[in-house]
């Protein structure tokens, strides 16, 4: 859904089941500094090698490869967008998978 709130502000929400966020663009404001109240947004992605390849396609950048988190089995990626700010990828598929598989090999000794 897009809003035109007044003739300063646009929101658009985007979301799927309960899941919903708000982007806004405020019309008139020429330049937003980073500030340091903000860390990133993280997403999770059936592919992650592909939606990097794709993101790479379309001139993004990626400044993490995809890969596996130290210390862990989860893969993610960051991306970065044009004002700079990080967007971390995760792959569904591998989030908590060593919890999963702990617990099916609790099952399948059972």
């Amino acid at each position: 859904m897009v809003f035109l709130l007044s003739n300063k502000i646009t929101s658009i929400f985007l979301g799927a089941r309960c899941e919903v966020i708000e982007l806004t663009y405020n019309w008139g404001v020429e330049k937003y500094e980073l500030g340091n109240a903000y860390g990133h947004i993280a997403l999770g992605v059936d592919d992650i090698y592909t939606t990097c390849e794709e993101i790479r396609n379309q001139g993004g950048k990626v400044v993490r490869e995809p890969g596996p988190m130290k210390h862990g089995s989860t893969v993610i990626a960051f991306v970065e967008d044009p004002d700079g700010y990080k967007i971390e990828l995760i792959q569904l598929a591998t989030q908590g998978s060593t919890v999963k598989q702990e617990s099916q090999e609790q099952l399948v000794s059972q």
